[in-house]
């Protein structure tokens, strides 16, 4: 009777040691958990990426090649996209979520807010091409030869690019005169586009690109080209 009393109290008291170590449930403890979220497998399977985010806080893409076993990791990395050949998986970046959260916070303006990254990974060794500042990025469904992305950025009018590139200086006003301004953007220009073919790592930057399509087959891009002046026409590009 006297072993089993002393049993049941230690029992009792290695509960009750065990109880009093567990971490109370709180919003700081849920925003720490993580889970998988968007994830994707090659079409033969050779490589496999996924997203895993927290409840609250900065997330991971994860990037595999499933013959090498290698992993490449991309700190905020999203919406990724495996290339039809398996050589590449094209992705977006957010800015930390400490710094959205300030702008927020702040009221920036839509313009004004943190912007994406792209990244672009070559599966066969894990190398890294990034462009900053865009605002999304296209491919063609069955093949793609190309990624075509939007930048956040707008180009100088034609007067004021050739103007900087001839290396002219502006006229100091004289006393009484005002000075002279600055070339501005039109604030109604369509930002510019960014071409990059993964066969070659060669770049095409196209100004004022209002709106863009690809088709399937990553042959063919149309776009809306729009100057400075408001003036729309339509294209139709060979990629």
């Amino acid at each position: 009777m006297r072993k089993f009393f002393t049993l049941t109290l230690l029992l009792a008291a290695g509960w009750q040691s065990s109880f009093c170590q567990k971490k109370p449930l709180t919003h700081s403890v849920y925003d720490s958990w993580q889970s998988v979220g968007a994830s994707t497998l090659s079409a033969f399977g050779k490589v496999t990426a996924w997203e895993v985010n927290p409840q609250d806080g900065d997330g991971h893409l994860y990037v595999r090649n499933n013959q090498t076993g290698h992993t490449t990791v991309i700190p905020r990395g999203y919406r990724p996209q495996i290339t039809a050949d398996e050589a590449h998986v094209v992705a977006l970046i957010k800015p930390t979520y400490a710094e959205t959260r300030n702008a927020k916070i702040k009221k920036k303006k839509t313009e004004d807010m943190p912007k994406d990254s792209l990244v672009i990974i070559a599966t066969a060794d894990g190398q890294i091409t990034k462009f900053a500042k865009v605002t999304g990025y296209k491919m063609g469904r069955d093949a793609q030869s190309a990624v075509i992305f939007g930048l956040s950025t707008k180009t100088l009018p034609t007067t004021a690019t050739a103007t900087a590139a001839k290396g002219k200086k502006t006229k100091k006003a004289k006393k009484g005169e005002k000075t002279p301004e600055a070339p501005k953007v039109n604030k109604d220009a369509a930002n510019d586009m960014m071409i990059y073919y993964l066969g070659t790592g060669d770049t095409l930057r196209i100004h004022y690109a209002a709106a863009y399509e690809v088709t399937p087959d990553s042959r063919w891009m149309v776009y809306v080209a729009k100057d400075s002046k408001d003036s729309n026409v339509l294209r139709l590009m060979n990629l």
